[in-house]
């Protein structure tokens, strides 16, 4: 298989490992430390579950004006900004995307799952040393997590 198509099945295995991974527990912690409570999700985790499920079903639009009317009632929360900046990034809006994923990192600079999106956006948008860079930042606070070391390659 040559080396592009060998990349591409790299970069969809690893999409698809995250969104697994990722699914089940949508109130991401702002720092790595911290870890999501046992119990039933809270009202915004519910309403983060029901945004992703139109982001990923292909309702993007729907999805980003739902994240920005959360951001209004959370101008705070890292894990809305987060998920608004992957929808801008799964949309191309690269410059958008950008500048939400910094914000989260910004505030919390020890956000693994940030790290992978902003390595993700520059994957994407055809900055493969950022991208690097920023995969480089998520190994560092998750080594243990292989879909980190797949990204870097």
């Amino acid at each position: 298989m040559p080396f592009s198509q060998t990349r591409l099945l790299v970069v969809d295995l690893r999409r698809a490992c995250t969104c697994l991974l990722l699914l089940p527990s949508l109130a991401w912690a702002q720092d790595a430390t911290l870890a999501t409570p046992p119990g039933p999700p809270d009202a915004l985790t519910a309403q983060l579950v029901e945004i992703r499920t139109l982001a990923t079903g292909g309702q993007r639009a729907a999805a980003l004006e739902r994240y920005d009317q959360l951001l209004l009632a959370h101008p705070d929360n890292g894990d809305v900004l987060l998920a608004r900046g992957r929808t801008h990034a799964w949309e191309g809006n690269h410059a958008q995307a950008e500048a939400d994923l910094l914000a989260v990192l910004q505030r919390s600079p020890r956000y693994a799952d940030a790290w992978s999106a902003l390595g993700d956006l520059y994957w994407w948008s055809d900055r493969p040393q950022q991208a690097a860079q920023a995969y480089g930042h998520w190994i560092e606070l998750q080594p243990e997590q292989p879909t980190a070391w797949i990204a870097r390659g």
